[in-house]
């Protein structure tokens, strides 16, 4: 029985803030039979493509994990879970043979479960969290260094998640944003944000701080968590793992521009 714990879903940055906003307006005025002015319109597809152009990376990840739970709810709604997720015996076996090809075997299967997610609310958090500090982040850093942050990030927590497990399936894309959000913590520590804590049963309690230390309430829930084993200690110890891959990307990075400056 799964136990569902007070969590944080940060909604960081204004611009991203702002452009859902403008998007759900769109949309509830299209539903409506209003519509905008051509010049409304097209600044807003305008500002859109320029964000998607701004932050390639984390659009095409949203898109993808999207998609990906389309398929998954269409095709395989009642097929195995091994055919998407991780089986953790096998990768087990893989990592653990020391053989080059098994071992990339295996983490290529990694990478590929964490687009897909068990349901809906494991994919909305997910995504929240990617969209709302993935596009800010990915443009302070560049595409290349935050395609290998998200990449780095999925596969030391699934390769933590998978030593460390006896048995069962893995797979959603919470190791990789794990890393994303440690990353953003460390490079946008001192930007407010809002944040919502969501009590049981689903109560939202906005509030406005910094990031760090809206971040930082975030990472003492799951240490809670983990340590009163109400999600399983295993799979809280793979997402620190994502983390502090995070971490290690921004204070290599903050060194790097340190230096140059």
């Amino acid at each position: 029985m799964s136990v569902f714990i007070p969590n944080i879903l940060p909604l960081c940055a204004r611009k991203e803030a702002a452009l859902v906003y403008q998007l759900y307006s769109l949309v509830r005025d299209r539903i409506r039979g209003e519509r905008k002015t051509e010049i409304e319109s097209k600044r807003l597809w305008s500002r859109l493509f320029k964000s998607v152009c701004d932050a390639p990376v984390t659009s095409a990840l949203l898109v993808a994990i999207l998609v990906a739970h389309v398929v998954k709810v269409s095709f395989f709604s009642d097929a195995p879970w091994t055919s998407l997720a991780v089986y953790v015996p096998d990768a087990k076996d893989q990592i653990l043979s020391a053989n080059a090809l098994l071992m990339l075997t295996a983490w290529a299967h990694m990478l590929k479960a964490s687009f897909f997610h068990h349901h809906w609310l494991h994919l909305f958090s997910n995504a929240t969290a990617l969209f709302a500090t993935g596009m800010a982040l990915e443009r302070r850093i560049g595409s290349a260094i935050f395609a290998g942050l998200y990449v780095a990030s999925a596969l030391v927590g699934y390769t933590l998640l998978v030593l460390l497990s006896a048995e069962g399936y893995a797979w959603g894309a919470s190791e990789a944003t794990w890393g994303v959000l440690a990353a953003f913590a460390l490079i946008f520590s001192r930007c407010s944000v809002w944040s919502t804590v969501l009590l049981p049963p689903f109560i939202p309690i906005p509030f406005k701080a910094t990031v760090r230390l809206a971040l930082g309430v975030f990472f003492v829930l799951k240490l809670a968590d983990a340590y009163l084993n109400l999600q399983g200690q295993t799979i809280q110890y793979a997402h620190f793992s994502g983390a502090a891959v995070g971490v290690c990307f921004a204070l290599v990075w903050l060194s790097i521009k340190s230096r140059k400056c």
